[in-house]
């Protein structure tokens, strides 16, 4: 957590630790509620991204969930949370942090700290079992995207 001189909270950045047995489809019913949703979407992403054979590893610090004040966007206090969480993932024994990024600012940061891409897809192609796309995100937020950094 970024909190200014005042106390005030400026951001957020959860990450909980990982491992490969913590990686499972989605269920193959459709869930009705958004969050429900975005969960199995995060799940199916996380399943095709497949980090954990990629980069040899048994567990990771797995992060998600980025938030920064309106007030404070743009001062580098999300990239600052990111490291913070990758300089805390390194002293805690993880060999590999992992960020899953559902909008293009929370994947700059990971470009700027050097992540490597593992996997990208569409919103569009999460279906329902008719075929049809669940989500209906518009550029430049149309693309979820995986980073991972060995520590």
């Amino acid at each position: 957590m970024a909190v200014d001189a005042q106390g005030n909270i400026a951001g957020v950045r959860l990450a909980y630790p990982k491992t490969p047995s913590d990686i499972k489809p989605p269920p193959k019913q459709t869930p009705t509620e958004n969050f429900d949703r975005m969960m199995d979407f995060l799940a199916l992403l996380g399943v095709r991204a497949e980090v954990f054979k990629k980069f040899n590893v048994d567990n990771s610090l797995h992060s998600m969930l980025l938030c920064v004040d309106k007030s404070y966007r743009g001062q580098g206090v999300g990239l600052k949370l990111y490291a913070e969480n990758m300089k805390l993932g390194k002293q805690l024994g993880y060999p590999l942090y992992v960020c899953d990024c559902t909008s293009l600012f929370s994947a700059k940061l990971c470009e700027k700290l050097e992540m490597t891409k593992v996997f990208e897809m569409n919103y569009n192609e999460y279906c329902d079992e008719n075929g049809n796309a669940i989500f209906h995100k518009v550029p430049p937020h149309d693309m979820a995207r995986v980073y991972a950094k060995l520590l």
